[in-house]
């Protein structure tokens, strides 16, 4: 059986206890290690998952999740990229979005409902064209 942890960044002088607790994760055997995306409350959720990639080797990594709302697909495509990169390949992506009527509609890449902005994060992030095919790269 897999399991992942969620850890929340709370804004300080530092990111070092958001890092202590994915080498905690990634030794008790986690799988993956999803760190929570709220801009203005919380240290950026990319900046702390790039210090957890420096720091670990084996666990996936990536923010639980992030809004296409509030961070434009271009960033964020870029942001889980780079992260990607510099982790050995262990990023993951979850998005989301806030639906009319305030509702929220939590989506995770690749389903069937994620409407076109999830889909163009999701192939750019993952080397794909928007038709789905791969390009090699970044696309």
């Amino acid at each position: 059986m897999r399991f992942s942890v969620m850890i929340w960044p709370f804004s300080g002088v530092t990111v070092e206890p958001v890092v202590r607790l994915a080498q905690v994760a990634e030794k008790c055997g986690f799988e993956t290690v999803y760190i929570g995306d709220s801009q203005m409350i919380w240290n950026d959720v990319w900046v702390a998952l790039t210090c957890c990639a420096l720091a670990t080797e084996r666990v996936k990594l990536g923010p639980g999740v992030t809004n296409t709302v509030t961070r434009h697909p271009a960033v964020t495509a870029n942001a889980v990229t780079t992260l990607n990169m510099i982790s050995g390949r262990r990023a993951v992506l979850g998005v989301g979005g806030r639906r009319l009527g305030g509702a929220n509609g939590w989506l995770v890449t690749g389903s069937t409902d994620s409407g076109p902005r999830t889909r163009h994060v999701h192939a750019r992030s993952f080397g794909q064209s928007r038709s789905g095919s791969v390009t090699g790269g970044r696309g």
